[in-house]
């Protein structure tokens, strides 16, 4: 980590290898931005050069030593912050069903109900927000969606309304009187 921390301040570039989800590890060249610690791991997020594009990288999946490089000029960070970045990539990027909602009630209200991590919110106005998430089935997306308890619209996927009609019609059959 204070490897990490001091190659995000100095602004130098890093290489180590990283494992993915899958137990494969490739080495990797990146400009460190900083660290967040999110649901108990610590994230990296940072601009990878070989995909020329942002990642967060989870620092526990880090194998070996990191090698320090040349400094780089910092690039500015997507969606304004690190926290928010990593939040909208943990929540809904590596997930294959993702989902884009907007509920009918204040962000303020929805963000007590939705963690950080589990969901990127945002403001649409004072009485309507978005809410994107992911998850590995849609059948369990319909169901955190409705459990969060307000009135809300599908925008993507459209597979996920199927979903909900799905669990609205098993909500109604466990009803025996």
């Amino acid at each position: 980590l204070s490897i990490l921390a001091g190659a995000s301040r100095n602004h130098e570039r890093a290489s180590f290898c990283y494992g993915d989800v899958e137990g494969r590890v490739a080495e990797r060249s990146m400009e460190p931005h900083g660290l967040v610690y999110a649901r108990s791991r610590w994230y990296l997020v940072a601009w990878d050069e070989s995909r020329a594009d942002w990642r967060t990288f989870r620092v526990d999946r880090i194998r070996g030593d990191i090698t320090l490089g040349p400094r780089f000029a910092p690039r500015e960070i997507p969606h304004g912050d690190l926290a928010t970045y990593v939040s909208k990539s943990v929540a809904s990027g590596s997930y294959p069903f993702r989902a884009r909602v907007v509920f009918h009630a204040p962000r303020s209200r929805i963000a007590q109900r939705i963690p950080p991590l589990a969901g990127y919110l945002e403001a649409i106005d004072d009485q309507r927000c978005v809410l994107e998430t992911g998850s590995h089935s849609l059948d369990m997306l319909a169901l955190y969606i409705a459990g969060v308890g307000e009135d809300f619209e599908v925008h993507e996927p459209p597979e996920l309304v199927d979903a909900m009609r799905r669990l609205a019609a098993r909500l109604v059959r466990a009803d025996r009187s």
